[in-house]
């Protein structure tokens, strides 16, 4: 039976590890969005020690003791746990107890300190074009993530599945093969069907004003269901989504992005991803270690929902394009409604996965997939990365990189030590469409889905996916929610169905 005097205490030392995380957060955020040049060192020495801490508490005696007095074992993990939430928090914590007193408290103050300065370097690189600038860092990064994975690693895993495994728990390189090795080819087949396509879209490419633009997207996110009382928009160079407090969720965009289309989408992204953060941060799990996402791969389906499912659908339109053109006259007065459309969703190979469509978007996936994977397994070393992304680059999308900031330069993720991260992006993508076609089936089929969202707009949906997902924070495994959602484990015909289904339509 659970002792829950032993369990408020386990809830208590969590708390407490959160709050640790996000003061951690708010050092990042403020160093990548308002940091001097000259800041990141002492920042980094800053975030070290935040992340010590925060090992200690997850790895004490006091915390096994604990886990002990509520039942834990390696058959039991999840204890006495009675409710949900008990068996979750208990199970929770024993893992990353295990995992993270496998980790020497030294290392995490090193990796901690290598990152700062990583992130500092990879800025200056972007900017400068200047690969061999951050080259040093980046090898130190690769060196320390394979020194992590080989601290955890379980007995018989690979040192990529052990990183991976923290992004997309149950999730292995091996079913990872398998799903990208179905779905590359079909996404080509689709590149050569769609790309091909005539479809007008230079008037994406006008001058808009940046004001204007804020004001729509911050229209979309009110719609959405974004708390303006508990969160934020700001900018910085690569897009992200923090949460620094349960009631602090903060998203970023920015304006440098050539098309009409880029900027909305990366606002409306990241709003996918603050709705999950603060539905999550709701109810006996706010302010826990449960109330946040259940994984990455999870959080990428909600900020692409939104982005691709809804933002580039016709449905979407029918509803805001005329609010769209009055706010940009001058550019859109003669562009239809139905050219807009099409014009958002060409499928066209380009360099900038941030910007890519939603056909070509998963092949940048499966090309970062493939190299750091490559990295973490000491096949490929640093000094080859740029080289070996451009023959790749060429050979899965016909386009020689000529500017390293289009190239292996572009995403900040390897110089946050992010390895494993990557894939769960393309997950996201393949979760979203299942999600979608579950969803048109509980509001009764597609007309009288269309029929809600022209009469109510974004919040039924909203709602909809914070009953089932974003309420449920880190309750349940991926897999586990997937099925519980809808029915079925995850699979990638969904995606595949959807886009062709929608493109056919758009080109006929």
């Amino acid at each position: 039976m659970l002792n829950k005097e032993i369990f408020n205490k386990l809830v208590d030392k969590d708390k407490e590890i959160v709050i640790y995380k996000h003061i951690s957060a708010v050092l990042e955020f403020d160093l990548e969005t308002a940091g001097s040049k000259s800041s990141g060192e002492e920042r980094a020495i800053q975030l070290a020690l935040i992340a010590q801490k925060v090992h200690s508490l997850e790895t004490d005696k006091n915390m096994l003791s604990i886990l002990k007095e509520l039942g834990v074992s390696e058959s039991k993990k999840e204890g006495f746990g009675e409710s949900d939430f008990e068996k979750a928090l208990i199970k929770n914590r024993y893992k990353v107890y295990l995992r993270n007193s496998k980790i020497p408290n030294e290392f995490i103050g090193r990796k901690e300190k290598a990152l700062s300065l990583a992130y500092d370097k990879w800025v200056q690189a972007r900017q400068t074009e200047n690969f061999p600038l951050f080259a040093p860092l980046l090898k130190k990064v690769v060196a320390l993530e394979r020194e992590e994975a080989n601290f955890i690693k379980e007995e018989g895993q690979g040192l990529y599945d052990a990183l991976l495994d923290s992004y997309e728990e149950g999730m292995t390189s091996a079913k990872l093969d398998k799903m990208f090795g179905e779905l590359e080819p079909k996404l080509v087949e689709m590149v050569k069907k769609y790309s091909t396509k005539s479809i007008k879209d230079d008037f994406l490419y006008k001058n808009y004003d940046k004001k204007k633009q804020e004001k729509f997207a911050l229209g979309i996110l009110k719609d959405m269901g974004f708390d303006m009382d508990r969160g934020t928009l700001s900018l910085a160079i690569h897009p992200f989504t923090s949460t620094l407090g349960s009631d602090d969720i903060r998203i970023t965009t920015r304006y440098s992005d050539p098309s009409l289309i880029d900027p909305l989408s990366s606002t409306i992204h990241e709003g996918g991803h603050a709705l999950y953060e603060m539905g999550a941060s709701s109810g006996e799990i706010k302010g826990t270690s449960l109330g946040e996402g259940v994984s990455m791969g999870f959080h990428e389906s909600q900020s692409r929902f939104y982005e691709n499912i809804l933002l580039r659908s016709p449905m979407f339109w029918n509803k805001y394009y005329e609010r769209l053109q009055e706010t940009f006259p001058e550019n859109l007065a003669n562009i239809s409604k139905k050219e807009f459309v099409e014009a958002i969703n060409i499928v066209k190979p380009s360099f900038i996965r941030t910007n890519a469509d939603e056909v070509t978007y998963n092949l940048h996936i499966i090309l970062r997939y493939i190299l750091e994977k490559k990295l973490i397994e000491g096949t490929l070393s640093v000094d080859d990365l740029p080289d070996e992304w451009n023959k790749l680059f060429y050979k899965m999308f016909n386009l020689k990189v000529d500017r390293i900031a289009e190239g292996c330069l572009q995403d900040v993720h390897w110089s946050s030590g992010l390895f494993g991260y990557f894939p769960t992006y393309a997950l996201g993508n393949l979760y979203s469409a299942q999600i979608y076609n579950q969803m048109i089936e509980d509001f009764g089929g597609i007309v009288l889905f269309e029929k809600s969202f022209e009469e109510k707009g974004l919040l039924p949906i909203s709602e909809y996916l914070n009953k089932n997902i974003h309420s449920k924070g880190g309750l349940y495994t991926p897999e586990i929610l997937i099925k519980r959602i809808t029915k079925k484990a995850l699979d990638g015909n969904y995606f595949t169905e959807y886009l062709n289904k929608k493109l056919f339509t758009l080109t006929n």
